[in-house]
């Protein structure tokens, strides 16, 4: 998968505002991600990640008039590396996209890795800025 170097920026500044909690967001576009769309994280703890209904219908009716389709979920791991957790494995229900996990535990050096669910596991993907 490609992300262009200026979605990459703003998807990293938003997740770093984002700190000491996990942000979330969407990679949108028709194959490569050409647009970074923040969500809210409506999550009570700093370790997790919601985001209200509300707003991901009204994301997924945007897709409908765009046609643009979800690239990827992204969100981040502000203490931890760029590996899925156990909850990220259960609750993530879109084998047609991807999950993109940015590791902040150095937020200048931001580490990053893409996973697709296949099967019943999340597969590493690669991924690179153009």
């Amino acid at each position: 998968m490609r992300i262009g170097r200026q979605v990459w920026d703003e998807l990293v500044a938003h997740l770093k505002r984002e700190l000491p909690g996990e942000g979330v967001g969407a990679l949108l576009g028709r194959g490569q991600a050409v647009r970074y769309h923040p969500l809210q994280n409506i999550a009570m703890d700093q370790t997790h990640f919601a985001v209200s209904p509300t707003e991901w219908v009204s994301l997924l009716h945007e897709l409908e008039t765009t046609q643009e389709r979800l690239v990827a979920i992204v969100h981040s791991h502000p203490s931890a590396p760029p590996v899925p957790s156990q909850e990220d494995r259960e609750q993530f229900l879109y084998p047609e996209s991807n999950l993109l996990i940015v590791s902040l535990q150095q937020p200048d050096k931001p580490v990053a890795a893409l996973y697709r669910k296949i099967g019943n596991r999340l597969e590493r993907q690669e991924f690179f800025t153009i």
